[in-house]
């Protein structure tokens, strides 16, 4: 069940009375009458506090806690008893850990930021599959080896995505190199015994926080770095000292190369363009349209006057 919405409702102040108290949120009222935290088990994180709990205990705490906030804020009506989960654990087919490297161990944290007080290098959920569990420890274990500490200092999050019956885990990684790919092939080779179907790279030089659905920064940064580098090979085409009509060809090379090499540029660039607001596609003219045209005037002006000599 989710949980309601945390927005903040006060009653309206009568003249001359005393100011009241804001009101809490939903989570602070259910922080107040769920079981203390020394009577739970070791709970994965501050991220699931109810999670160790029995599920019965959570669904009554939950109660409590609504019954309270109804009334703290003076809302209509009464609220309606709490409808149980037919899965209360082990529900979550898509999960993620932050990967971090503390003294030489590779750590895997719920969050998107390490906790600064120390805690195990990986605690399993109870909101996850046990095939979650299997995949991150063994992940892990594998990560730790001297072999694979190349790869571990630039993984940023693990993540698996899928169904009940099948899964796939990302790696989100913030560089790629041949050396990399190397290492990330014979990872995949060392999980092949896993529960899982597949295994994909994700590749985020920002390392921001990971989500799949809000990707658009990190692909408008991705396609302006592509820009950058097409743009010095332009100049740097511009500079040399051939005919005109071999700098074309050159140029024509260099396109199809390119589309090779970054298939998913064209793909991209359409998404943005035709899918952004007006700011974003003005940024991406002048990064990369602008310079292609003037790149084409100045190879066509001097194709002209190559022409005209003859």
């Amino acid at each position: 069940m989710r949980r309601p919405e945390t927005t903040r409702v006060v009653a309206p102040h009568r003249q001359g009375a005393a100011p009241r108290a804001p009101a809490r949120s939903f989570a602070s009222t259910l922080a107040l009458v769920a079981p203390p935290r020394r009577a739970q088990a070791a709970a994965p994180s501050d991220h699931e506090p109810l999670a160790p709990l029995p599920y019965d205990v959570e669904c009554a705490a939950k109660q409590d806690g609504l019954q309270r906030y109804w009334r703290e804020h003076r809302l209509p009506g009464l609220p309606e008893p709490l409808i149980a989960s037919p899965r209360p654990r082990g529900y979550r087919t898509s999960s993620k850990r932050r990967v971090a490297v503390r003294n030489g161990t590779v750590s895997l944290f719920l969050g998107d930021r390490p906790p600064v007080r120390e805690t195990a290098p990986f605690v399993a959920s109870p909101l996850e599959p046990a095939q979650h569990t299997e995949i991150y420890g063994a992940l892990r274990a594998t990560l730790n080896e001297p072999a694979f500490r190349l790869l571990a200092a630039h993984l940023h999050y693990l993540i698996i995505r899928g169904s009940y019956a099948e899964r796939a885990v990302v790696l989100n990684v913030d560089a790629l190199s041949g050396p990399l790919v190397r290492k990330i092939k014979m990872l995949a080779e060392q999980v092949r015994s896993l529960p899982l179907s597949a295994l994909f790279v994700y590749l985020d030089p920002t390392r921001s926080h990971y989500h799949f659905e809000s990707r658009r920064g990190l692909m408008t940064s991705l396609f302006e770095r592509l820009c950058a580098a097409w743009a010095h090979d332009l100049e740097s085409l511009l500079a040399l000292d051939v005919p005109p009509r071999k700098k074309l060809e050159i140029h024509v090379r260099q396109i199809i190369r390119n589309y090779r090499r970054y298939p998913y540029t064209n793909r991209v660039m359409t998404e943005l363009v035709t899918s952004s607001k007006p700011a974003l596609a003005k940024r991406l003219s002048r990064n990369f349209v602008r310079p292609l045209v003037e790149f084409h005037e100045r190879l066509i002006a001097s194709l002209s006057r190559s022409l005209g000599a003859r």
